[in-house]
């Protein structure tokens, strides 16, 4: 199976994310978005293609060329599908041209993935919250959303805090994205 095949099967036939809808800041989710993302997949407007990722990851959105690199094609491994879903939360801001801060927009991709890794993972269902810094906040708040409560002002500032305390995203404080539309 393509990986296209299998990015749309993902995002059609999750559980986890019928249920992800939140918003952060000047980001939100909704399972509509998501399905739409997989619309576009399957309608070629978004590709989804092995290769080298540009930010040292395993997986990263191209905004400019409206497509998911991955340097995996083993999207059995639950890791593998949570980027996959990272992105395409990217991918779904790009189908409207929004433009947002990048670390709502990070957030938001961030909480996606993991509110499908604790549904779908049982290692990450069962990483404790103190694992890291990051994973935890990120936990905190995905175990809130999964039962169908909102996110706390509270919660929100720590996975907004974890996000800028990793590496690959202490300069997004203040930046913005202006996402172009496919």
């Amino acid at each position: 199976m393509s990986l296209e095949r299998e990015v749309v099967q993902l995002l059609r036939n999750s559980h986890a994310l019928r249920h992800a809808s939140f918003r952060v800041g000047t980001a939100w989710m909704t399972p509509r978005r998501l399905q739409r993302v997989a619309d576009a997949i399957d309608q070629d407007q978004i590709q989804v293609v092995k290769g080298e990722p540009t930010n040292g990851g395993e997986a990263m959105y191209d905004y400019t060329q409206d497509c998911i690199v991955t340097s995996s094609q083993n999207m059995s491994a639950p890791g593998i599908r949570g980027l996959m879903i990272h992105d395409c939360v990217h991918a779904a801001n790009d189908m409207e041209a929004y433009t947002m801060s990048r670390l709502d927009d990070e957030s938001c991709a961030f909480l996606t993935q993991v509110v499908y890794l604790r549904d779908n993972s049982a290692t990450h269902r069962q990483m404790p919250y103190t694992q890291n810094r990051l994973f935890g906040a990120l936990a905190r708040a995905a175990d809130t959303l999964r039962l169908c409560s909102p996110l706390s002002a509270e919660q929100i500032t720590m996975v907004r805090r974890a996000i800028l305390e990793t590496p690959l995203y202490s300069d997004i404080q203040g930046r913005r994205i202006r996402y172009n539309g496919l």
